[in-house]
């Protein structure tokens, strides 16, 4: 028998049935099942922000809305599910689409509820602080050398003129 990490084409027709059965079987499960345990450790702070959060969602403080792939595909129903919800335990379906393979959640908030969610809940769980300290910062400019090294083996830096960053956080990550 071929491993599962064999090129699928190089294998004689049986031989590649059974792959291909292989990873069928396999993307048919979750990742991650929807148990609400989180695969990190979090803060008090962090607990807090994700229940409060969970709860706006359940009384529609928060509205999610379904969330179309962008190649317009209209078989979202052989849509592969990947993961039923994030390392911080927080429900949320990821898909790959049947169509294009783009892996999109199913489900997003809608204008004003992703504002209130960047504007309340954000920073409080997926960083951990209310507000960024100077170690957040400190930490930030650390990966943006490290942006910046890994940028510097492959383009000319000096010969950036323009840069435009969407979701730079406190900024840190541009510092270099």
């Amino acid at each position: 028998m071929h491993s599962p990490t064999q090129d699928p084409y190089s294998l004689s027709k049986q031989s590649r049935y059974y792959f291909l059965g292989y990873v069928e079987n396999l993307m048919s499960k979750s990742l991650y099942i929807n148990d609400l345990i989180p695969m990190i450790t979090l803060s008090d702070l962090q607990k807090e922000s994700i229940s409060k959060l969970l709860s706006d969602i359940d009384n529609k403080t928060l509205k999610l809305k379904f969330n179309n792939c962008l190649c317009k595909n209209q078989n979202v129903e052989n849509d592969i599910i990947i993961s039923e919800k994030d390392r911080y335990g927080i429900p949320v379906k990821n898909l790959i689409c049947s169509k294009c393979g783009l892996i999109r959640s199913e489900k997003i908030f809608d204008q004003e509820s992703n504002i209130n969610f960047y504007k309340y809940y954000y920073r409080n769980i997926y960083v951990g602080l209310s507000k960024p300290n100077e170690k957040f910062f400190d930490d930030q400019i650390n990966r943006g050398v490290e942006f910046f090294t890994l940028l510097n083996k492959y383009i000319e830096i000096k010969d950036i003129n323009n840069l435009l960053e969407i979701g730079c956080g406190s900024g840190g990550i541009l510092y270099p």
